[in-house]
């Protein structure tokens, strides 16, 4: 059998086959090396970020306690399993570049496998805002997080949403409008790969809030049609006020109610008409908690 080794080799030049490896040694001679030929079937997984460490397992076979492995024929982390695994740790690279792995046993080494430095896999860390009200329109969200690309697109549930890439920390969307109030799981998927979920939630805008009546006191004697004032916050053009006789159940708000400002409404009272004793006063918007009462005593 004829061998065809390369020619001007150096101390350390290694040399496989005819499933045997042969290295020149300090003596000036191709040795062989004995046992059985170590051989890796494959790398798991023989892909991994540029960014951070990979561990990597080795399989194979005819692996010994001796073995080491190589990167590129240099000697790296890696450590003896068993016969048939290896196990190694691939330190951050560059994107695209390619490392050739292989196990050596003394003075014989197996065939090399490659493994391959991708680009990261998005991060999604947070969002901003975290919720927007029902029934808001264009809201803008900022997804923040690491490793965005211009290929990178937002999902809320299983629905793709139109993503702007702004950086590759940062990307836009536009809130779909919703009705309801509603939780979604925000996901940025590159492709390839798919981040944690984040929350994003649609909720009620703030129910109106009751501090104020521009009076405490009512006179039977006060002329029909006296407007009474009332201010706090949180206010619409949705919100009526619902007067509560003394004793008895909440009057229908009243849809006369107006307007005023989101700090301000009005409305009317009839005085000679409304029993005596202390009354509550309420703000109800349908869909949204009633505020607290303010008391105010009709005397005669």
């Amino acid at each position: 059998m004829t061998l065809t080794f390369p020619p001007d080799p150096v101390v350390g030049t290694e040399h496989q086959e005819n499933e045997n490896s042969w290295i020149w040694n300090n003596k000036l001679v191709w040795e062989r090396g004995a046992g059985p030929l170590p051989v890796i079937a494959a790398l798991v997984p023989n892909v991994g970020p540029f960014n951070i460490n990979t561990a990597v397992t080795i399989q194979g076979q005819n692996f010994t306690s001796i073995s080491v492995v190589q990167h590129d024929g240099v000697l790296a982390v890696g450590n003896y399993v068993s016969a048939t695994e290896m196990r190694t740790t691939m330190p951050p690279g560059l994107t695209g570049a390619v490392v050739q792995v292989r196990v050596k046993d003394g003075a014989q080494f197996s065939n090399a496998l490659p493994f391959t430095y991708e680009a990261a896999p998005p991060m999604l860390i947070s969002l901003d805002p975290q919720s927007v009200e029902i029934n808001q329109i264009s809201a803008l969200v900022r997804c923040l997080g690491q490793f965005f690309t211009p290929a990178s697109v937002v999902y809320a549930d299983t629905t793709a949403l139109v993503t702007t890439f702004v950086d590759e920390n940062t990307l836009t969307v536009i809130a779909p409008t919703m009705s309801v109030e509603t939780l979604f799981q925000i996901t940025v998927h590159d492709g390839v790969h798919v981040t944690d979920a984040v929350p994003f939630m649609y909720t009620l805008p703030p129910g109106p809030i009751l501090d104020h009546t521009n009076m405490t006191n009512v006179w039977t004697s006060w002329p029909p049609g006296t407007v009474m004032v009332l201010t706090g916050s949180n206010f619409s053009a949705a919100c009526k006020a619902a007067f509560q006789p003394p004793g008895q159940a909440y009057q229908a708000p009243r849809d006369d109610t107006v307007f005023v400002s989101d700090t301000e409404l009005s409305v009317t009272i009839d005085p000679p008409s409304m029993q005596t004793g202390v009354w509550n006063v309420k703000i109800v918007t349908a869909g949204l908690p009633d505020s607290s009462a303010e008391t105010f005593t009709v005397s005669a």
